[in-house]
């Protein structure tokens, strides 16, 4: 996915080779309309014309779709916006599957400015907002840019903060819990359910998977993100686990448990919580492995001879017939046992550093987000944890 700019896709298929699906950053696809709706002199047809194009391209149906482009070209002819009609018909209407909706149905992407915003951090941020031309100067941007991210992960990682997935899911779980469970009508294998604001339109669900054991779970409704699809935009362009979903959910519960009504549970802030206390092992060992990455720790090795250097020292031993051949060997394990203690030495200076570091950045977070009384005890308790791993790493 990427604008409408040929290089980035050229570059695309000349290191990576012709890619299965190319689709267009629908952000972009708006931007560039809404340059050329701009220019239409009278407001009503601006207006109209503008509605239009964002009801087009959000449309699912593919008949619907077809339908509507119809429309809209006829219309353009009727109401005389010929420069916008030869534009949209020369730049678009032959390419429909890279831009509208109903063609990229469960793609898992839709726009692509979280790449955008991670360019704009290095190139602003990182590069002073200067043309580079050295690669050197560029790979130095990136790997500081990968350490801040690596800080910012662990710190994340122990503030049991929400990924945006996650706090999504809990919104549209309150907001299921609003409505019965007689919106929703199984039919064969999949399940029909009436939108919730407008009753007349409906929505299809079918189930993908029986088990998941991702991170992404309602506990409540015992469903992970992965478990179902369904045919509304919040799910099928968007990749949310949509409100539909997690009624469905309540209704195959309540279905299997009638006498348990899930819709008077209060929920409050604390609730929005997913899946914390499974993760407290696999969140220390990938803390350990960040520290040790910002550290410049090697990792330790796995397998490694000591027979062999034991070898081969007894070997250089063997070989000495004078004085000055022994003084070669004793110098050399001299120099080398000096360089191991400066290696150490660095290390555990470099750890305390880090410590300092990630406790004064973790303790700005807590002074500048206005936090309620239990979270900042997390964040303090989490800062005690972090500390005690850093002082046995070291």
């Amino acid at each position: 996915m990427s604008d409408d700019e040929a290089a980035l896709y050229n570059s695309w298929k000349r290191v990576m080779g012709e890619a299965e699906r190319n689709l267009l950053c629908t952000w972009h696809v708006l931007r560039n309309w809404n340059k050329k709706v701009v220019c239409v002199k009278d407001k009503s047809l601006r207006d109209e014309l503008s509605s239009r194009l964002r009801n087009l391209i959000m449309e699912l149906e593919i008949p619907t779709f077809e339908s509507m482009l119809s429309s809209l070209l006829s219309w353009l002819t009727h109401v005389d916006l010929a420069e916008f009609h030869e534009y949209f018909t020369s730049h678009y209407t032959h390419r429909k599957e890279v831009w509208a909706h109903c063609y990229r149905l469960h793609a898992g992407i839709n726009t692509n400015m979280s790449l955008e915003r991670m360019h704009g951090t290095i190139k602003h941020h990182y590069l002073n907002s200067k043309t580079t031309k050295g690669m050197d100067v560029s790979f130095s941007a990136l790997l500081k840019y990968l350490r801040t991210k690596i800080v910012d992960r662990v710190i994340t990682n122990y503030r049991a903060n929400l990924t945006t997935k996650a706090r999504y899911s809990r919104i549209r779980h309150k907001s299921s819990l609003s409505v019965s469970t007689s919106l929703v009508t199984p039919i064969n294998d999949e399940w029909v359910v009436h939108s919730f604001s407008q009753p007349w339109r409906t929505y299809t669900v079918n189930r993908i998977k029986d088990e998941c054991e991702c991170n992404l779970f309602c506990h409540d409704c015992n469903t992970c993100i992965h478990m179902f699809l369904c045919s509304c935009a919040d799910n099928s362009i968007k990749s949310n686990m949509c409100k539909h979903i997690h009624l469905l959910s309540r209704f195959l519960k309540e279905k299997g448990n009638p006498n348990e009504d899930l819709s008077d549970i209060e929920f409050n802030d604390y609730d929005l919580v997913i899946n914390t206390s499974l993760e407290t092992e696999a969140r220390q060992k990938e803390l350990r492995a960040h520290v040790k990455e910002l550290a410049g720790c090697e990792q330790p090795e796995a397998e490694y001879d000591v027979q062999e250097a034991r070898g081969n020292f007894e070997t250089a031993l063997a070989l000495v017939e004078t004085k000055a051949e022994f003084k070669i060997v004793n110098d050399s394990l001299k120099n080398a046992l000096s360089l191991l203690r400066s290696h150490k030495s660095s290390t555990a200076s470099s750890m305390v550093r880090l410590s300092c570091a990630l406790s004064q950045q973790t303790q700005k977070l807590i002074c500048k987000f206005d936090l309620t009384r239990r979270l900042k005890t997390v964040s303090r308790k989490s800062i005690t944890e972090l500390l005690q791993i850093l002082d046995n790493l070291n």
